[in-house]
């Protein structure tokens, strides 16, 4: 019996494979496979337990990366429990917990962080490059939900090299688009469109259907807060034409979803109706699964949302209709997708203080407060108490309402999200002139339009660019569907030819086996006609003339095959000449795109060289600058010399000195920065590099200021370190850092801590202070050309920037941590 279900089985396995290699319906071989993998295992299987485990084991170790992603993310969470449980494998098991640890991070923080934390140990001690950069990933997210996005984005990063090691280029674009998502959260939009747009590259050079789908809905969501409609229905199109490739419900309805949500936003409301009725049709009439069940909950959000639009007041009979869809998306978020439960009760709060039934929108805010807080959604936290602070004020119970109001706006910057705190510093101006407090309310308000305008600039900043990098992007794409076309022009061009040819070729091969035919039937007649005349000589006289008649029939057949070859020998001509028109239309169509190359060469050129001039100006512009101010110094030391140090005259001679010495500090900067540029650009040769001698020729320098603050120096370096790279950018980077050390050192006791060793497959450099440390609503900022972060600050926001630069031309990568009154610490990762 055994055997003949294990056969069933196979035949089944054969049958499913042949049509989808025939149909080209590769996902539905692949879960159609899992099925019945299930059902041979749960059902059939007459194996011991043990067995089945083994099997299931090696089913999972034979996946690729995206599978094995796809498989695991399916499972419930008992069931990844109990194959944790049973696991011998320790691959398969490293594999399993970050599965399992995902399934916990939203409610299980905790146990998800140990999990996860177990989890990338064992795949460093097993070398499990793929668990690694999984793990790295999902610890991203985990960073997220704790709004250290600094440290998220440093994540994100790791595991984007950590799949390019592996080759798994749907792992490589999944990281670009988290990033996106990241920027997206933080209002970096032109960073979160970059990222978005080299994902989407990634998975159609890969034609993977599933991620361009979702690629163009997040690109979507992203054009939606722009308030750029046009470019979000574009991008849902997109989304929406592969999603019916996919043929799956659930991202079919979520497209409808979006682009009837981008008319509503545009006041649109019948075509916005159009498509959530679409949606909300397909899942009524298709056959349902879990996921179209959570993006049926958002349908009848999004048409709640779309008639509380409608609503023109207290009376109007559409209220109720939004209500009833509030209600029943509620309802089903409380089983299936409590993600979106704060939005909706949020909106369903806004209709009830539209139709002026306070006491139903304070409950409804109060709702989606305690949902934020239970799925980790700071901004919908934040605006739902905002909407409760703002029903206080209204109420003249303007004491809770600014104690509310204060503890969201610490809320929002603890988690760093400006546009909550721009909200927030609003409400606090508003509360504190009701209450007569103008100074407060002056203050919080200048406060407020500060922020508000920062946000305004870098927002249509980055629309501009936006718009900017659409069209060229657009256009790129346009270019190379148009490269595509010739080619296939001139594949179907090559494809013809070869078929006339081959064509030809089959009517010659014809014509030649009835030409054999015919030969061999008239030497068989022939044949018999002889033996006649042997065995009949009576009748010698008839033959002949029998003869004589075949022989005139045969001399017919001769003229026709003649006539035949001839028009043969014509249709061959005529198909030289065809071939002769479309070889010069073929030639015309390569002098038009040589043309073009030229021309695109030719600007290519122009602009590089532009380039360089201004690069050759700057460096140039540079050391002539430094020549006068060599010589104010010479000045300065001649006046000391003639005028003596007690002179009053000798104070202005300090004061040119300093204003020198500051100049010519920003022009070896600028020097540093040409010097950059120039590893960049021209083969300059590595040379080991002796980091001993580098801080001490620096210590020189600063030896005045060091001896002046008794600046303590421990220096470590690791014994026998061989790192062969350019010795001018290691020297930028230690130089830079050790003079924002020397000059921000405070304190009784101030120290410079430097280590140096190999970790990994990196050289770390690690440079630590105790001075006063980078505030950190700056932090994010250190690293932007001109940037000065203290009124302390001695340079030109050059040294930090120049860091930066010479790192990423190293391929390396940074960190720093730094507290008030504490010190820094930079640590530099460069690749061995």
């Amino acid at each position: 019996m055994q055997n003949v279900l294990n056969g069933m089985w196979l035949f089944l396995h054969k049958i499913i494979f042949f049509y989808s290699y025939l149909f080209k319906k590769i996902s539905f071989y692949f879960w159609i496979n899992i099925f019945c993998f299930a059902i041979h295992i749960n059902l059939f299987s007459q194996e011991s337990e043990k067995n089945k485990v083994t099997s299931v084991q090696s089913y999972i170790l034979k996946l690729a990366y995206e599978q094995k992603e796809d498989f695991l993310q399916s499972l419930s969470e008992d069931s990844l429990k109990v194959l944790l449980k049973q696991f011998d494998h320790p691959i398969s098991k490293i594999d399993v917990q970050n599965a399992l640890s995902l399934k916990m991070m939203s409610l299980k923080t905790d146990e998800a962080e140990k999990m996860l934390e177990i989890a990338y140990k064992n795949a460093i001690h097993y070398e499990y490059f793929f668990g690694q950069y999984w793990n790295t990933r999902l610890q991203s997210w985990l960073y997220q939900t704790k709004a250290n996005y600094h440290k998220a984005k440093l994540l994100l990063l790791k595991s984007i090299e950590k799949a390019k090691k592996i080759n798994y280029r749907h792992g490589e674009a999944l990281g670009y688009r988290f990033l996106a998502e990241l920027a997206e959260k933080q209002s970096y939009y032109k960073i979160a469109l970059e990222n978005y747009q080299k994902s989407i590259d990634i998975h159609e050079e890969t034609n993977n259907i599933k991620g361009i789908t979702t690629d163009y809905w997040r690109l979507s969501i992203l054009y939606d807060k722009l308030e750029n409609y046009e470019f979000s229905i574009e991008a849902n199109e997109k989304s929406l034409e592969y999603a019916k490739k996919l043929n799956q419900i659930e991202w079919i309805m979520r497209n409808y979803n979006r682009i009837g949500l981008s008319y509503q936003k545009q006041g649109n409301y019948e075509k916005s109706l159009d498509y959530l009725n679409k949606s909300y049709q397909l899942y009524t009439t298709k056959k349902k699964n879990k996921n179209a069940d959570a993006d049926f909950t958002l349908t009848l959000h999004s048409l709640a949302k779309t008639y509380t639009s409608m609503s023109k007041g207290e009376n109007d009979t559409i209220n109720q209709k939004a209500i009833r869809f509030f209600d029943e998306s509620i309802g089903l978020q409380q089983k299936l997708f409590q993600r979106l439960a704060p939005e909706t009760c949020i909106e369903k709060g806004i209709l009830y203080q539209k139709i002026n039934q306070i006491q139903k929108a304070l409950e409804s805010f109060e709702q989606a407060e305690k949902y934020a807080l239970l799925v980790k959604n700071h901004q919908k936290y934040i605006t739902a108490s905002l909407k409760i602070a703002e029903i206080l004020l209204k109420q003249n119970n303007t004491d809770v309402a600014l104690e509310k109001t204060r503890k969201i706006y610490q809320y929002a910057k603890e988690k760093e999200i400006l546009p909550e705190q721009i909200a927030s510093l609003k409400l606090l101006a508003d509360i504190y002139a009701k209450k007569g407090n103008i100074q407060e309310a002056f203050n919080t308000q200048k406060e407020y339009q500060n922020k508000y305008d920062s946000l305004k600039t870098r927002e249509n900043r980055e629309k501009s660019y936006e718009i900017y990098q659409q069209k060229l992007w657009q256009e790129q794409r346009n270019e190379i569907i148009i490269k595509k076309e010739q080619y296939k022009l001139e594949q179907k061009s090559e494809i013809q030819n070869a078929k006339v040819v081959r064509n030809m070729f089959i009517i010659c091969l014809v014509f030649a086996f009835l030409a054999i035919l015919l030969i061999g039937l008239l030497y068989r007649k022939q044949k018999n006609i002889n033996k006649e005349l042997v065995k009949k000589t009576t009748q010698t006289e008839r033959q002949k003339k029998e003869l004589v008649k075949r022989s005139e029939v045969l001399e017919k057949a001769y003229k026709k095959l003649a006539q035949s070859n001839s028009y043969q020998q014509n249709l061959v001509k005529e198909i030289n000449l065809q071939k002769d028109e479309i070889n010069e239309i073929n030639k015309n169509l390569e002098n038009k795109i040589l043309e073009r190359t030229q021309t695109l060469s030719q600007s290519l050129s122009e602009t590089a060289r532009l380039n360089d001039e201004l690069d050759a100006f700057l460096y140039h512009a540079s050391h002539d600058l430094r020549r006068p101010i060599t010589t104010l110094f010479g000045l300065h030391e001649l006046a000391r010399l003639t005028l003596g140090e007690s002179s009053k005259s000798i104070e202005i001679f300090d004061m040119v000195r300093q204003t020198a010495f500051n100049m010519d500090k920003m022009l070896v900067k600028l020097i540093m920065i040409h010097e950059i540029n120039h590893v960049k650009k021209e083969e300059t040769k590595k040379e080991k590099i002796k980091f001993g001698e580098i801080i001490q020729n620096i210590q020189k320098v600063y030896n005045n200021q060091i001896d002046e603050k008794s600046m303590v120096w421990k220096i470590r370096i690791e014994n026998n370190l061989n790192f062969f790279s350019y010795k001018n950018l290691i020297e930028f980077i230690i130089q830079n850092l050790i003079e924002n050390a020397v000059i921000f050192s405070q304190g009784e006791k101030p120290f410079i801590r430097i280590k140096i060793k190999k970790k990994d497959n990196f050289l770390h450099l690690r440079i630590e202070d105790n001075g006063q440390g980078i505030d950190p609503e700056i932090q994010s900022r250190i690293f932007e050309i001109y940037f000065r972060g203290s009124e302390q600050s001695q340079g030109n926001g050059l040294g930090l920037y120049v860091v930066y630069r010479a790192v990423h031309n190293l391929k390396g990568y940074l960190e720093f941590s730094s507290e008030i009154a504490r010190g820094t610490t930079f640590d530099i990762y460069l690749p061995l």
